[in-house]
């Protein structure tokens, strides 16, 4: 039986999934005894597989095939739900980190903590955009 759904609504059922994953996962870490792990893998893996049909059932022109609009809309809603991502996360970090600073003076702690490793992935994101820009730019002649 195939459902038929619209992309839009098929990605909102998909973060909705994600939601209630969040809240498995939060749960689980709350609640810290041994069945909330095997439910955490449970919820998990019935999590990505529903979220997989779900995206299967996305009406398309043709199966594969997608169109220059669709194409560029996908680019934009892409950067710049990048951008934004990268603008509020790296701020966000910043925050913490001078918040740490204000109660905690173990420099160790904050270099190697978690804090600071997300703020090293952010800006691994800024040199693979630049890879790609480089490899993009040469394939296509620019």
């Amino acid at each position: 039986m195939k459902l038929s759904l619209k992309r839009n609504t098929s990605y909102i059922i998909v973060a909705f999934i994600a939601l209630i994953e969040i809240g498995i996962i939060w749960w689980a870490a709350d609640y810290n005894r041994p069945p909330a792990t095997e439910l955490t893998t449970i919820a998990l893996a019935a999590g990505i597989i529903i979220a997989y049909f779900i995206l299967e059932q996305v009406n398309t022109v043709e199966p594969g095939m997608t169109d220059e609009r669709l194409a560029l809309v996908n680019y934009k809603s892409a950067l710049r739900t990048l951008q934004i991502f990268w603008i509020l996360t790296f701020s966000i970090l910043l925050t913490m980190i001078i918040r740490f600073i204000d109660f905690e003076r173990d420099v160790r702690r904050l270099i190697f903590g978690p804090v600071f490793s997300q703020l090293i992935m952010l800006v691994g994101i800024i040199f693979l955009f630049v890879a790609f820009r480089i490899y993009y730019n040469t394939k296509y002649g620019g």
